[in-house]
């Protein structure tokens, strides 16, 4: 991702890569922690299986809601119940307007 990110953007897609075929997925997920410490996950889409790329296009404005440090990190489960997970990241989150 490059630019600044804003409380409240909707034009934006957060895509992770597992490094990793994940072909058979079940459940694909964008894990997070918000900087308020508040957890939960975005339902993605697989964008390449044999590589492992997943993306989460942010539909609402309540998406992303919290200005601060982010963590987010892609969790994959497959069908037989094994699980796999990705590097975690920080995403900066902006308040618009603020300098």
């Amino acid at each position: 991702m490059s630019g600044k990110i804003f409380v409240g953007q909707t034009k934006l897609t957060i895509k992770a890569d597992l490094s990793a075929d994940i072909t058979g997925a079940s459940v694909v997920l964008i894990k997070y922690v918000k900087p308020n410490k508040e957890v939960g996950s975005f339902t993605a889409e697989v964008e390449n299986e044999f590589n492992g790329i997943i993306k989460y296009i942010v539909q609402l404005d309540s998406d992303i809601d919290v200005a601060g440090d982010w963590c987010l990190w892609a969790h994959v489960t497959f069908a037989d119940g094994k699980t796999i997970a990705g590097e975690t990241v920080s995403l900066k989150v902006h308040k618009e307007g603020k300098c």
